[in-house]
């Protein structure tokens, strides 16, 4: 039953619906309900969590080596003034889009521990 278990966890993991995914597993819903009851609900959020943090890391990842390579745009003598220009602006754009968002995200957390006092 392990087996179709973790089938069927997969397979919820990749599309959300129960139905499907204890066909995809060959077992009732009714099953599926049960495990979903009987732990499983918490250990998928928890998988739905690390899959989220591991999307997030690669983002960061690809984020960093793209403004990795504007920083050398800017940087390059042989570049035109166009390109180092559009660079310059890109960096500029995201990054205080960035700030912008911390700082609204420090804001949230400060209000939130000042209003749970």
């Amino acid at each position: 039953m392990q087996g179709k278990r973790a089938i069927f966890t997969a397979k919820y993991l990749e599309c959300g619906n129960i139905a499907r995914s204890a066909r995809a597993a060959g077992v009732n819903e009714s099953t599926a309900h049960r495990w979903l009851n009987n732990g499983l609900r918490e250990e998928i959020q928890e998988r739905q969590k690390a899959l989220v943090t591991e999307s997030v890391q690669g983002v960061q990842c690809a984020i960093g080596k793209a403004t990795d390579y504007l920083q050398s745009l800017v940087e390059d003598e042989n570049a035109s003034p166009q390109e180092r220009r559009r660079a310059a602006e890109t960096i500029l754009k995201y990054g205080l889009q960035a700030y912008e968002y911390n700082k609204l995200e420090l804001l949230e957390k400060l209000e939130d521990e000042i209003l749970h006092k």
